[in-house]
This record gives structure tokens, sequence and C-alpha cells, in this order.
């Protein structure tokens, strides 16, 4: 995302996003500065995560539609600042793409909660299942 704002804003786009990176001392585009410029309302950043999100939800439908899992879990920084206010609107626009729209709100698809952790407990529970067979 901050590679497609900087080539926005290098086609003379303008963006409060490079403000805030100086006011906090960031060399990069972390999601706090994402965070801060979506809520000063940055029409810029705003159509970079809009897109962002529009990608993913053609990923999540593909995905749905061809492994059809449970869940679907989102992850990172950004997601860990925004949670449901960046996934949500993933959600609604990949149901869109469901083969099987009868069901489509049985498939979860939410932000993580397990943060740095996710990795570990993962890899934990899969070795348990492992080794009791399942």
């Amino acid at each position: 995302m901050e590679a497609i704002l900087r080539e926005r804003m290098a086609e003379g786009r303008t963006s409060a996003v490079p403000e805030i990176m100086v006011s906090r001392g960031k060399k990069r585009m972390s999601s706090s500065v994402i965070e801060a410029a979506l809520d000063r309302g940055d029409p810029l950043i705003r159509e970079v995560v809009n897109e962002a999100q529009r990608h993913l939800a053609v990923l999540v439908a593909n995905l749905v539609n061809a492994v059809d899992p449970e869940a679907i879990v989102f992850g990172g920084g950004l997601v860990e600042r925004l949670g449901a206010r960046f996934v949500d609107p993933i959600a609604r626009e990949a149901r869109k793409g469901f083969l099987q729209q009868a069901d489509a709100d049985r498939v979860r698809i939410v932000p993580g909660v397990l943060g740095d952790h996710a990795g570990t407990l993962g890899a934990a529970v899969f070795a348990e299942r492992r080794l009791r067979g399942r």
C-alpha cells in the first residue's frame, strides 16, 4: 500500500501520510500512520485501503470457492490495529463472489486475535493433533 500511495503522490495527489510519518518519527508507513490518516479523512489513503480490501475480497472469494473453509482469519499489523474496520468490508465484498450464495454467511471472515503468538500456537495445535492421530 505504501508503494501505491507514493506512486499516486508522485503523480501529484496529496495525502496527510508523509506529515503523519514525520510527526511520529516514522520512516515507513506503519499501521498507526494509516489509522491516523484514515481518522483524518485522508481521501488518498482511503482509496488505497479500499483498493487493497477489494483485492483481498477477490482472494477470499476464490479461496472459499476452491477450498470451502469454515473460516478465513486475517492477521498482521494493520488488521490488529483496525480489526473489523478493515476486515468487515472485505467480508461483505467477498461474499458477493461466493458460488454458493445460499450459505454465504456460514464462512466466518474475521480478524485474528492471537497477534504475534498465532504461528507458535498454530504449530502447537498441529503437533498435538498429529501426536493424537487426528
